[in-house]
Formats: structure tokens, sequence, C-alpha cells
């Protein structure tokens, strides 16, 4: 075996990882080794694809430098195998082809194989039109990834197979899969750390600063005042621990929408009362800048780069159905007794229990 072989096959197996570079210098190295070895003409490995139809083809992965990487079909139109390449990888044997009176391969159909026997080897196929002189094809079935390869050696001299050759080959092709699997593996490393890193990145950008958890609280212009001043009850219990961020409640001068975006943007919790009263006496309405809030807010809830941890929807139970997006949301109902007053206890028990359990997440 020769030491190109020895000293690859060690080295494939004791590498942890192949980056790019590393590969690209790969190919070289065995290119140089197929020309001195065997005096090769033309070389290509062959990795299954499907093409856009959905048929199955044999791609170049690697070739001859300077070769244009190229695909072809396993079968052809009439279902019969495309060439000694395909026919290989079908069979997944080995094959050492040579025609029986020493003639270039694409002018006979009289082939032998000399390493398996194999019969009726289709027609071989120039790998560059009228300029192909191969007298010897290599051809060599192995895994990559669970897929099988083919390696493929042409040369214009007639060389005879032996056993010894044929375990060098199979050596050789056992370290080209060890090496593609430690490429592959790299590669996917590296892409999920960047992945990772990226994600970082934008979690570092939009942290909150330390401080009292800025909470957000939502309602119409027209919102019940009974329930506004229970929930600012309830949020001034906790004391220093929040900040609340109310629009009513802003200092600053400019456009109210952009103001809004930017405090839901900042949240840590948020609260949204969605009612107004309806043109009907006790009935109540969702209010649709509450419910656009609210579907921003369910957006940065479920994105992993939303800043919003949790919020808590709030509506009067006289109202319509809620809109179809927060259904599954556990929304507080606002509970009011007969005479239509709020029942006021009821519901800050209702919002320190549910502010309770989204605290100890935080």
């Amino acid at each position: 075996m020769s030491r190109f072989v020895e000293e690859f096959s060690a080295f494939a197996k004791a590498v942890d990882f192949i980056d790019n570079d590393v590969l690209s210098d790969i190919k070289k190295n065995i290119e140089t080794y197929f020309k001195n070895r065997f005096g090769a003409e033309f070389w290509e490995l062959l990795l299954p694809v499907q093409n856009r139809y959905n048929q199955s083809e044999l791609k170049m992965e690697w070739a001859t430098d300077g070769m244009t990487c190229s695909s072809s079909l396993i079968y052809n139109q009439e279902e019969i195998l495309s060439g000694q390449s395909a026919y290989c990888y079908m069979k997944g044997k080995p094959m050492w082809v040579t025609t029986g009176d020493s003639k270039l391969l694409y002018n006979t159909n009289n082939y032998q194989d000399h390493w398996n026997n194999q019969k009726e080897i289709p027609q071989y196929k120039e790998f560059q039109a009228n300029t192909c002189k191969t007298k010897t094809s290599i051809l060599i079935p192995f895994e990559i990834h669970s897929n099988r390869a083919v390696l493929n050696i042409e040369t214009n001299q007639v060389l005879s197979f032996t056993a010894n050759i044929g375990k060098e080959l199979e050596t050789l092709c056992n370290a080209i899969s060890d090496i593609f699997i430690k490429n592959y593996t790299y590669n996917r490393d590296i892409k999920g750390t960047k992945e990772i890193n990226s994600q970082l990145r934008d979690l570092s950008s939009i942290e909150v600063k330390y401080g009292p958890i800025p909470l957000f609280l939502a309602s119409s212009d027209r919102a019940k005042d009974d329930v506004i001043a229970t929930i600012r009850s309830i949020i001034s219990e906790y004391g220093d621990k929040f900040k609340l961020l109310f629009w009513k409640s802003s200092e600053e001068s400019g456009d109210i929408n952009r103001q809004i975006i930017k405090e839901l943007h900042s949240s840590k919790l948020s609260i949204c009362y969605l009612s107004e009263p309806s043109k009907e006496n006790n009935k109540y309405n969702d209010n649709p800048n509450v419910v656009f809030e609210t579907g921003f807010l369910q957006a940065c809830t479920y994105s992993e780069a939303g800043n919003s941890s949790a919020w808590i929807p709030i509506r009067e139970k006289r109202s319509p159905p809620p809109p179809f997006d927060l259904r599954g949301e556990r929304i507080v109902y606002v509970e009011r007794n007969d005479d239509f007053k709020l029942n006021t206890e009821a519901l800050k028990q209702t919002l320190r229990e549910r502010i309770e359990k989204i605290l100890e997440s935080f």
C-alpha cells in the first residue's frame, strides 16, 4: 500500500474536524496521488442528488482541477442505466474496466471488469468529447453520510488489477468518507455557533436595564375609571418594583403612537384593559387601538427576540366574544354587581395572583 494512503487514512481517523480550507488542500493532494500513482487524466467523486423534476442524478462533488462540476441522470429516458458510473452506483460493487483488446473505452462495447467480473457493462461515456483516450476506468462505490458515493479514476494506460491495489483504493475511499463527515460536522457546528451568537447579540441589544420592572398599561381613552383606578392601586402596592408606563400619564411631547410603540418595546409586563362602554347601556366593546396593542404584545411574547415576557388581558364580562387571536389567552374578566358597580376586591385578588405568578418567572 502506498505511503500516502497509509498516512492519509491515519490522518482522517485522528483529526477531530476538517475546515473548508483543509478540505480543499486534501482534494489537491488526492489529485496529485491519482496522477502519480495511476497516470490519471481524469477523476471524479460522485454523490446522488434529486433534480428539480425529482429525477435521480449523480453529481460531481469533486473532479479534476479545471473541470466544471456537472450532474448526469442515473437512468436515461429509456429507463436504462446511463453509463458505467451509474452502473457501479446501482450495483454497489467496485469495477476495474478495460477492453478485451486494449482499445479506447469509448470506441467499443467489449468491456471486462477485472475486479468483480461484472457483466453487461453499459457503454462508456466520455468525460470530454472527442479528446478522451481512456483505456482503464476504475470505479469504487462507498458510503458518505449513509449515501452511496462513487469514486471514478481514468487513465490512458492499460493497468492490471491486483487485490493489493484494490485494498489500497478502498482504504482511500474510507478515509475520504471520514474527512467529509468531519467537514460536515465542522460546518454544522460553526453554523450553530454563529446562530447562537447572533441570538445572543439580539438579546443583549434589547435587554432591560436592571431596576424597576417596566409595566405597560394599555386602555381606551373612554375606559371605565373604576377599573383603571383598581389596576393602578394594585401596581402601587408593589412600591418601586414596577415602573408604570401609562400613555395618559406620559409627559413626553410628540407623536403619541410612537411613544406607545417605544413603551411596548421596553415593557417587561403589560396589562391591557380592552373594554370601553358601548352605545348600549352597561355593555362594552373592545377598543380597536388596544386590540392592536395586544396583537403587538402577543408577537413580542411569542417571538424569540421579543422583550415582553408576559401580559394580562382584561375585559368586561358584558362584552361580545373576544377576538379569535385572544381566545387562547387567560383573560381576566371584570365582575360587576347587579347595580353594575365594580367588584373591586375580586378584581384586585385576581390581578394580585396573576402578577405574583408572573413575578416568579422574572
